[in-house]
């Protein structure tokens, strides 16, 4: 596993946190995302690196089986460098880990020439993290026993998700929706943590916050004009944790032009992700699907770790 290397990577013990990098023009968007946000996360505050929120968007429509495999095989390893690194006060750093899927409850209809629109209604998991595999609470954190064998299992999400991932928006719900009023997420967040997010996905974003509707002639529910603007989804970030600097998002995904191919199958252009990198290159990277090995995907993601500490 070339992730097992990477706790040099992680060099987290030096970092701070400091500079505020307030967005001209973040407070159009909607004021109640900053409010829900708000109230869903604990007030403590400090000045140094030592908490982390660690959220995974897990693509788990029918072609992901070989890509989840890989990640749980690799995945250990990541816990065991998060286990051994320390904040920049010297404690162990305290960190949040969730999983969740790109999925949500949707209805549409496929429109077929020459017959009557076909229903179609998919259920996924609207951003709830995934629980289960041997622990009751819906997040790992430091001292959890076995938490790579939690994790490993937690990263199999299945397969039998809706067909229209929504990596964009389930992160939304998963930091927001999920989590006011006491929702399943509540107590994932906490208001100074740096927030890491990991999309892993080999198809491209399709997130539609309508229901309802009536896809193309073709059959293509993701056109374009019906899709929320991927830079909504970096101002709500920021907005969720009140700095830009607090955020990042580490992509997996087809980041070229073309479909790219692997042992673990094919992959289409994720052209909106990609799209979400160039509108903020500071918080967001990328990493192809197509490597062949996902432990140097988690590599970088420890890099994003360590670079959000650091800023």
């Amino acid at each position: 596993m070339l992730v097992a290397g990477c706790s040099q990577v992680l060099g987290i013990d030096d970092l701070h946190v400091g500079g505020v990098d307030a967005r001209p023009g973040v407070d159009a968007v909607d004021a109640q995302v900053v409010s829900t946000g708000d109230a869903a996360v604990d007030g403590a505050t400090s000045t140094a690196c030592d908490r982390i929120d660690l959220l995974f968007v897990i693509d788990d429509s029918g072609s992901m089986a070989e890509e989840q495999a890989n990640l749980a095989t690799n995945i250990p390893a990541f816990i065991d460098v998060l286990d051994t690194a320390v904040g920049s006060s010297g404690a162990p750093l305290d960190y949040h880990l969730g999983f969740t899927t790109t999925g949500r409850d949707v209805s549409y209809s496929v429109a077929v020439p020459g017959i009557p629109p076909i229903t179609q209604t998919e259920q996924g998991d609207d951003g709830e993290l995934r629980g289960a595999c041997g622990l009751d609470r819906k997040w790992l954190a430091r001292g959890d026993a076995s938490a790579a064998s939690i994790a490993s299992c937690r990263a199999q999400v299945g397969t039998a998700g809706p067909s229209l991932e929504m990596p964009l928006y389930a992160t939304r719900l998963a930091t927001n929706e999920r989590v006011v009023n006491g929702g399943p997420n509540a107590g994932f967040l906490r208001a100074t943590a740096p927030l890491v997010v990991v999309v892993l996905t080999d198809e491209d974003d399709c997130s539609r916050e309508d229901n309802n509707f009536t896809t193309d002639a073709n059959g293509d529910a993701c056109q374009p004009a019906s899709l929320q603007a991927v830079t909504a989804y970096r101002d709500y970030l920021d907005l969720l944790k009140g700095r830009h600097d607090l955020w990042s998002m580490a992509i997996v995904a087809d980041n070229s032009s073309t479909m790219c191919s692997s042992p673990f199958g094919t992959a289409v252009p994720a052209s909106r992700l990609m799209a979400l990198q160039a509108a903020s290159p500071d918080n967001v990277v990328t990493s192809s699907i197509c490597s062949g090995n996902l432990a140097l995907a988690l590599a970088d993601v420890l890099d994003v770790v360590q670079r959000s500490c650091a800023r």
